[in-house]
């Protein structure tokens, strides 16, 4: 839906426009970033943005964690992957790991 896409745009904003969320991602310090938004920018009575509300204006087929919203807002992944993939993924690596003799 257009409002969900436009609210995620909204969140997406927030959070590129916060120089302490964006450094902790910058070296990597994804305990510092995930806490700073959970305790800074969530539940705020202006946007009053959740975990929630963002996995439902995404529309994956799965649940996604913040690290995941904040890594696809930060260009460090190009889209989230949906139950399928995941598994696809996770079998050609079962099948790397055990190879048949």
């Amino acid at each position: 839906m257009k409002i969900d896409r436009m609210f995620f745009q909204k969140f997406e904003n927030t959070v590129r426009g916060d120089e302490t969320i964006a450094r902790a991602v910058e070296v990597g310090d994804w305990d510092r970033a995930v806490t700073y938004v959970r305790n800074e920018v969530f539940d705020k009575p202006n946007e009053y943005y959740t975990l929630e509300k963002l996995r439902k204006a995404v529309a994956v087929d799965r649940r996604l964690s913040l690290r995941e919203i904040l890594e696809k807002i930060f260009g460090l992944i190009p889209d989230f992957k949906s139950k399928d993939e995941l598994v696809e993924e996770e079998f050609a690596k079962f099948v790397v790991d055990a190879k048949p003799t």
